[in-house]
């Protein structure tokens, strides 16, 4: 395994290599308008923490400690520690011949762990934006590796009995996209999971830099799309405030002027672009996608693509009369649920699909309901892989 890759090399689809997240762009960007960068692989990261694990286990063996300062103290060790020079040069030669160089780029960190079953480590680990020079890259590297050992991301490995050593990071450089304060930002999801509309793109959107959106802190509008005829259903525009920019090695956050805070952030145009790319990613890994997307100069880009595999549900008991026909009492559903659940995923991660997060069962007034949306979704998903191992009459 090299220590860096070109995000676009197909061997860096592999999240062994990449993690979760740019293994999922370094795939995407074979088809989409992904931006070009690096990925510094999980080798990378072995060979940097490495040195620091026996002080790194010392610490983990305290059971005096609470979690918290084991936590604060292994994050400092990293934050402190000096970057191995062999990834220094790697990386300067390649910045150099991609061109990179005094570029802005995301930062954005990227576990080995965030899609494995049953799992849900993605969005726990940090990303910076805006970061362009050498030392400040290699800043921003180690923070990112600093996040692998956040107090909430340690407990959450305790909960799923991960141990920490095993865990690994990879992390994604891609050149950043200048939305300016006047473009839009979001995210989209190819099928609504909020409203239960398989029917429908959702997307929520604001001016500036997506993070905007993706915090969830701040007013965002909402755009409702057909996905047959990329017709504009619904919109809600709110009472935007503020746009993240980017400025020298990161963002500031600038008040929008005020003719600006109650106008749509996207015009019905724009809307039918972003449905299409949600679509056309949906199709690209066959199965309904969340991705995050914005606008730069009037082109439309895919900035990152992930699986939905939560949805609101629709309750019936078509499938379910025939499985349970008689009611069922609560403690008798409490010892079936877990392990049904459990097992589904893992028939689902056989076949190349994603888990599902939600319920696929549940009861009702004694009775066992089933979740017709999340059958819909995974319907009609056997991969092509598992098709050509069939046997053929």
């Amino acid at each position: 395994m090299e220590l860096i890759y070109k995000i676009n090399e197909p061997i860096a689809s592999e999240v062994s290599i990449s993690g979760g997240k740019g293994a999922s762009l370094a795939k995407t960007i074979q088809s989409l308008p992904v931006p070009d960068g690096l990925i510094l692989s999980c080798q990378a990261y072995q060979l940097f923490i490495t040195p620091l694990l026996p002080k790194i286990n010392l610490l983990l063996s305290d059971k005096k400690q609470e979690i918290e300062s084991i936590s604060n103290n292994i994050r400092h060790l990293i934050l402190q520690a000096p970057m191995p020079e062999s990834l220094i040069h790697s990386l300067s030669t390649m910045l150099n011949n991609l061109q990179l160089n005094d570029t802005a780029l995301a930062v954005r960190s990227s576990g080995t762990l965030e899609d494995m079953p049953g799992a849900a480590f993605a969005g726990q680990h940090d990303t910076l934006l805006g970061i362009k020079t050498l030392p400040h890259l290699l800043d921003a590297i180690r923070q990112c590796y600093a996040s692998l050992w956040h107090t909430h991301v340690m407990l959450y490995r305790q909960h799923l009995n991960l141990p920490h050593t095993q865990a690994s990071m990879a992390v994604v450089l891609q050149r950043m996209i200048d939305v300016q304060k006047e473009e839009a930002a979001g995210v989209a999801f190819s099928v609504d999971p909020v409203q239960g509309s398989l029917s429908t793109v959702l997307i929520n959107a604001a001016f500036g830099l997506g993070e905007t959106v993706v915090a969830g802190e701040d007013p965002v509008d909402e755009f409702i799309v057909d996905r047959e005829t990329l017709e504009l259903k619904q919109t809600t525009i709110s009472q935007k405030k503020n746009a993240i920019v980017m400025v020298n090695n990161g963002t500031e956050i600038l008040p929008l002027e005020p003719q600006n805070k109650s106008i749509p952030s996207l015009t019905p145009e724009q809307c039918k672009q972003v449905a299409k790319l949600a679509i056309s990613a949906e199709k690209y890994f066959d199965f309904p996608q969340d991705i995050e997307w914005a606008f730069h100069d009037g082109k439309l880009w895919l900035l990152q693509s992930r699986n939905v595999t939560q949805i609101a549900p629709i309750w019936t008991r078509e499938e379910s009369a025939e499985r349970f026909p008689n009611p069922i009492t609560p403690l008798t559903w409490d010892m079936c649920e877990a392990g049904f659940h459990s097992s589904l995923n893992f028939s689902l991660n056989l076949m190349g699909l994603p888990s599902f997060n939600g319920k696929w069962f549940g009861m009702q007034d004694y009775y066992i309901y089933g979740n017709q949306n999340a059958v819909s979704l995974y319907s009609n998903r056997l991969p092509t892989s598992m098709m050509n191992d069939l046997p053929t009459y």
